[in-house]
């Protein structure tokens, strides 16, 4: 008998002919949003007729961006004519929830009566369901349907969409390769590798990285090749910022200062001393979503403690190199973001 009364209650709601709205729609939003296509299912569905070109248009605009704490929804409605304009701004935690509130939004400027009519039937429907104890997934406000159907005839429910808690919890590495200048004689290339924690904007991350040699003359037949490594933590900031995710942070580092005498007046022999450093990073990654990313930042590293190596000599030893009071890094790189 229930079965019975829904299909009636469908039927009944099927209109003789089928209604046309001049709707034209633009929808922006990040890829794990709603499609365009899904959007202008939810307005046919809710308004109960179907969206067609015209001269003098409903034109609406929909942009969706990602934030710090969800997405947010800026919706421009201009009637046809463009004699007046109405704006709609909304925010969720949740992407697909703003796409279908901004389907109302539309049926209900569109085709009020008819968007009234087609909520209050789906309200019927599941009061009667809810009467006889049956379990129902819940209707879709849009489905798979072949050309000509009525909206109204769609039954096709589909699963809702994985809630996304507020904070994203989830762990991210990356490499990166760049110049850094100040920390060995001379200008040189440094590689480094990190892995991290992110909960929300901040993140825990744990970083080593390689300065390769470099060789300065400092005088006639005497000259010093030194190389450096090290590694450390990070604290950074990395709020979200439209489609890019600025990076602020500050941490410790420490590591050795490797290097060694060249040319005919020195003795070859290998020395170390070690270094400790507090890095200052500011960059950006593009885009704020996906699992792969592109990073760049610049890292100014103030000395803590400032390695010093000399050369051996068969008169004495020659100061060699020492570690400047201010290095400077540019790097760029990938980064992988894991659920």
């Amino acid at each position: 008998m229930l079965e019975t009364a829904l299909a009636g209650l469908l039927v009944a709601a099927e209109p003789a002919e089928l209604v046309g709205l001049p709707v034209v729609v633009h929808w922006s939003a990040p890829a794990e949003c709603a499609s365009e296509a899904e959007l202008v299912a939810d307005i046919e569905s809710l308004a109960d007729a179907r969206l067609v070109p015209s001269a003098e248009p409903h034109v609406v605009e929909v942009r969706v961006e990602a934030t710090a704490t969800g997405y947010a929804l800026a919706l421009t409605h201009t009637p046809p004519g463009g004699a007046a304009r109405e704006v709609s701004a909304l925010s969720a935690s949740e992407c697909r929830s703003l796409a279908r509130a901004a389907a109302l939004i539309v049926a209900v400027s569109v085709a009020p009566v008819r968007a009234a009519t087609r909520v209050d039937q789906l309200e019927r429907a599941a009061a009667l369901a809810q009467s006889d104890e049956l379990e129902l997934q819940p209707q879709p406000l849009a489905s798979s349907r072949s050309p000509g159907t009525s909206p109204s005839a769609a039954a096709d429910p589909i699963p809702p969409p994985r809630r996304i808690s507020k904070w994203a919890h989830r762990f991210i590495a990356g490499g990166l390769g760049g110049v850094a200048l100040g920390v060995v004689p001379g200008p040189t290339g440094l590689l480094s590798g990190w892995a991290g924690y992110a909960y929300g904007p901040w993140r825990i991350e744990l970083a080593g990285e390689h300065a390769f040699a470099r060789t300065q003359p400092l005088q006639s037949g005497v000259a010093i090749e030194a190389s450096s490594s090290g590694g450390g933590a990070s604290v950074v900031l990395a709020p979200a910022l439209g489609s890019v995710i600025l990076l602020a942070g500050i941490g410790l580092r420490a590591g050795v200062l490797r290097g060694s005498g060249r040319g005919e007046r020195v003795i070859p022999q290998p020395t170390s001393d070690w270094w400790l450093s507090v890095p200052l990073t500011a960059g950006l990654a593009w885009p704020a979503t996906g699992r792969v990313a592109l990073r760049a930042q610049v890292e100014t590293s103030v000395a803590a403690r400032r390695p010093g190596i000399s050369i051996g000599s068969p008169t004495g030893p020659i100061a060699g190199f020492r570690r400047a009071p201010l290095g400077l890094a540019v790097v760029l790189g990938p980064e992988i973001r894991l659920p």
